[in-house]
């Protein structure tokens, strides 16, 4: 859509980084003449592999989101409800995903209920702009800010956020009530009202609990939150984004020669961050 541009990128966590994990997070965007499709996974920390099923499920609901988009517009188009609409497309997507995740899981393990444990255990936001009508939808916990009002979701009890993977579990055996693990809209608008979004994992909530800090090394603040769709050079160089979270998240370490000590800063995101920024132009 020429009217609006985006932006992404994502940084793996301090925490994970000491430990030699991998990012755990993933984003995946869609653009075309007509729309665009943005999605951001978070993977379950405790799981064996959730980077594999967090980028899968990332890439296999935008595909199936841009594969509907063309019957979505025309049925919000001619809607004397949108939200039962909406609700119709999200659990036909949510059943039709289960349906891939539980495929791919049974080709991993004989049981597919350990592919899913190990790979599949990912949370969910994500954003459909149209262009008459934009929504916002999730599974799990996440950040959403629109038009700089933030939507934060979750925590859930026991820092356990549900996953759209659950779906494929019998509900006894899920200790998550079952509405939880089926997409909630937050929000719905018209698209001539949308000046910006901001999807991402739940790590961009330490971005916004230092805003006031110096990154690691500098004599820099972080800054607030709404750099990232206000700054024009995070839309004009596609890596610069991932750059500032990067900066953010370096540890330093400098001699200070006069006092004779070490000065040590760890980075700022303890979790894997992940963003991805959409505004108009």
């Amino acid at each position: 859509m020429k009217e609006f541009e985006y932006a992404k990128g994502s940084i793996i966590g301090r925490d994970h980084r000491r430990i030699n994990k991998n990012n755990q997070d993933a984003y995946e965007v869609i653009e075309d003449d007509n729309y665009i499709i943005a999605t951001v996974c978070d993977g379950c920390s405790d799981a064996q592999a959730s980077e594999v099923g967090a980028n899968i499920i990332c890439r296999m609901l935008d595909a199936k989101m841009a594969e509907k988009i063309e019957n979505l517009t025309f049925n919000l188009a001619y809607a004397l409800n949108l939200d039962e609409v909406i609700t119709d497309f999200l659990e036909e997507l949510r059943k039709e995903c289960i349906k891939e995740i539980v495929r791919i899981s049974s080709s991993l393990n004989k049981n597919y209920l350990v592919g899913i444990k190990d790979f599949f255990l990912a949370t969910i936001v994500s954003v459909i702009v149209t262009r008459e009508v934009s929504f916002v939808f999730s599974i799990g916990d996440g950040v959403i800010i629109i038009n700089g009002e933030p939507y934060i979701i979750g925590p859930f009890p026991d820092n356990e956020p549900p996953y759209i993977a659950y779906g494929a579990v019998e509900p006894d055996k899920i200790r998550v009530a079952k509405e939880l693990y089926r997409f909630k809209v937050v929000k719905v608008m018209p698209t001539d009202e949308l000046k910006c979004i901001l999807i991402g994992s739940d790590g961009v909530e330490d971005i916004c609990d230092n805003e006031k800090s110096n990154i690691p090394g500098k004599d820099e603040l972080v800054g607030p939150i709404s750099q990232f769709w206000e700054n024009d050079k995070f839309f004009s160089n596609s890596s610069l984004l991932g750059r500032k979270l990067n900066l953010m998240n370096t540890d330093s370490t400098k001699i200070d020669w006069e006092e004779k000590r070490v000065q040590r800063e760890q980075g700022l995101l303890q979790d894997d961050t992940t963003m991805v920024v959409i505004r108009r132009r």
